[in-house]
């Protein structure tokens, strides 16, 4: 008697006929997150779908109001804010997401006060209470900020007002 490994299993027949169309596609990206008009489209480009398809319908999602690069920016700068990121930070990330400028300038202004006190509470749930202020201690700080998307005229005024 030979024994099939539970790895081995007889192969899925392969249909001639697509498993899904771009629209069930594309809704079951979105039904996981919200995704911007480039990432969406990116990702159907990846399926292999046609461009003049993927065209088509981003245009009849974006009037349907299924897909809304204001309303992404909107919810995109609030998740990573709540995750202790800087304004530089989310403007680069929503750039590398596909969103305009004019869009981003709308949601990510670095002058808003609410950055100072999210910069503070970030450096104090990393650090603690800044004790010793030594060159070491305040450059190691103002590295870990600037890595978190703060600008660096916030992070002078935080570590030496």
């Amino acid at each position: 008697m030979l024994l099939q490994s539970p790895t081995s299993e007889p192969a899925a027949e392969v249909s001639s006929q697509p498993t899904d169309d771009i629209e069930q596609a594309a809704i079951r990206l979105l039904a996981v997150r919200e995704h911007s008009k480039a990432e969406l489209a990116r990702k159907l480009e990846s399926r292999d779908f046609p461009s003049d398809e993927i065209s088509a319908l981003l245009k009849q999602f974006e009037t349907a109001g299924y897909l809304d690069d204001q309303r992404y920016a909107e919810l995109y700068l609030e998740m990573r804010a709540r995750k202790g990121f800087g304004p530089c930070k989310i403007r680069q990330e929503l750039l590398e997401r596909g969103i305009a400028s004019d869009i981003i300038n709308d949601w990510v202004d670095d002058r808003d006060p609410r950055w100072r006190e999210q910069m503070s509470e970030v450096a104090l749930q990393k650090f603690g209470v800044l004790t010793e202020r030594t060159q070491k201690e305040l450059g190691r700080r103002a590295r870990f900020l600037e890595y978190r998307g703060f600008p660096t005229y916030l992070i002078g005024d935080f570590l030496f007002s």
